[in-house]
């Protein structure tokens, strides 16, 4: 796995990837050699090897994944292809249909932290903003707190009205109102 650290260690297992790809027959799990796999092909650098990318997306709808082992490829496929529709598109409408709290909650803050611009991918975090459940409220305010400020702009009437909710908890409320005012 420390190969995967390496700054070039997409050179370095390129020879390697349908090896690779073999172990995400495997069986899965969270601790598995399979998510070990579907890991190193999705976090390669500088970039992830082309040749990984249709493993990686003939995963991601595996009704048999672990929940960590959808988002280690719903994560890695936003940050390898952040301006790339088709795969935006097609891990923002797989999330949305799959009840999955861990999923939706690290994909919400990989959102965040790539600093989404996307329309689509903006909607995920526009509707789980109003989630039922307060572990993705809390996912989505801190990924609007993480966007660009003219981005963070679209959220001001959501986020405020968690700021100054006071059924939502005092934390989801500071965060809320400093998502607004930074």
């Amino acid at each position: 796995m420390v190969v995967g650290l390496r700054p070039d260690s997409s050179k370095l297992l390129e020879p390697y990837v349908d090896d690779l790809g073999a172990l995400t027959n495997g069986p899965k799990g969270a601790q598995s050699l399979r998510h070990g796999a579907l890991l190193l092909l999705g976090t390669t650098h500088p970039n992830i090897i082309p040749k990984a990318v249709p493993y990686l997306l003939g995963n991601l709808e595996d009704e048999a994944n672990s929940s960590e082992e959808t988002l280690t490829i719903a994560a890695s496929l936003l940050e390898a292809f952040a301006a790339n529709q088709e795969i935006i598109d097609k891990v923002v409408d797989f999330v949305k249909n799959r009840s999955d709290t861990g999923l939706t909650t690290g994909v919400l803050r990989q959102l965040g932290l790539m600093k989404s611009r996307d329309p689509h991918a903006l909607s995920l975090i526009r509707s789980n903003l109003d989630s039922a459940n307060p572990g993705i409220r809390y996912a989505a305010v801190d990924a609007v707190s993480r966007l660009d400020r003219d981005v963070r702009g679209q959220f001001a009437r959501q986020v405020g009205r968690i700021a100054t909710d006071d059924k939502e908890s005092q934390e989801l409320r500071s965060m809320a109102d400093a998502a607004l005012t930074k």
